[in-house]
């Protein structure tokens, strides 16, 4: 039980609708994506890759609640932290 509260410390990053939302969020905080292109980003696409990947996985609690979206790659732990301060894609 310790060993699991002590992953979800370490790499738990918060309640968001959907993993696509988180995605999403994480990408526009780190990198600004010119008006004209938004709309040919697909974050649902983006997502199911970080999944599929076993980069990101959720715990989802009812059919329409993400309550944790969690890291499972030191990658995406650095992306994070490095999106965090602003400077996703430098």
């Amino acid at each position: 039980m310790g060993e699991a509260r002590e992953a979800m410390a370490d790499r738990y990053v918060g309640e968001h609708a959907s993993l696509a939302d988180y995605v999403q969020e994480l990408t526009e905080g780190g990198t600004a994506i010119p008006q004209p292109l938004r709309f040919y980003v697909d974050w649902q696409a983006m997502a199911r890759d970080a999944e599929i990947n076993g980069d990101l996985f959720t715990v989802q609690t009812a059919f329409d609640v993400v309550r944790g979206v969690l890291t499972s790659s030191r990658e995406w732990r650095a992306h994070i932290e490095t999106s965090r301060q602003g400077r996703l894609f430098d």
